[in-house]
């Protein structure tokens, strides 16, 4: 065998690839500063933003899988209506109207969410808030967008492992996936 690192070279090495590895496992934000309503690579699950999304029956379920900002159930006769907001502690729907919201319905294994034939998403918004919408918190203050998820022509089967996954998509860039079952 032909020797081409040294003795040192090899503890020098590792002790560099540990430091690297230490560095990178400090900090799960951007290495370059973000601007003002920017999101971050990682999504808002990193951010610190308040991303809020609501149905008429309520929150997210308890267990909503970790890959998932929110899972919900999407019925086959009446599909899903959730209203989405975004802003910060002071102001919970204050930034909503900062962002194009967008997003299509796909697979939970695809690596790029594509249109599905199965279930459609419309966005329509922004929307003043209203006291009786949950996002807005009780407030009047800003603005949120309405997701609506209908089924298709081909409908899905029913699922309870979240088979599919819908892509949130701020301004271009992606915000995180909600978790999507079917129901009755």
């Amino acid at each position: 065998m032909i020797r081409l690192v040294g003795r040192w070279s090899l503890s020098a090495a590792f002790v560099t690839v540990a430091l690297a590895l230490t560095a990178c496992a400090g900090n799960s934000g951007s290495p370059v500063p973000l601007a003002p309503d920017q999101i971050p690579p990682a999504g808002f699950r990193d951010s610190g933003a308040l991303l809020r999304a609501m149905t008429s029956e309520g929150m997210l379920p308890a267990t909503c899988p970790k890959q998932y900002i929110n899972c919900f159930t999407v019925s086959l006769k009446h599909g899903l209506v959730v209203d989405w907001c975004y802003g910060n502690q002071s102001a919970p729907c204050g930034k909503t109207k900062n962002y194009k919201w967008s997003g299509a319905v796909c697979h939970s294994t695809a690596k790029t969410c594509k249109p599905i034939e199965q279930m459609t998403a419309k966005w329509t918004g922004p929307f003043h808030c209203k006291t009786s919408i949950k996002p807005c918190g009780g407030s009047t203050k800003g603005t949120y967008e309405v997701d609506t998820i209908s089924i298709g022509k081909t409908p899905p089967k029913q699922t309870k492992q979240y088979l599919y996954k819908q892509v949130i998509i701020l301004s271009g860039r992606i915000g995180g996936y909600s978790g999507l079952n079917v129901g009755p």
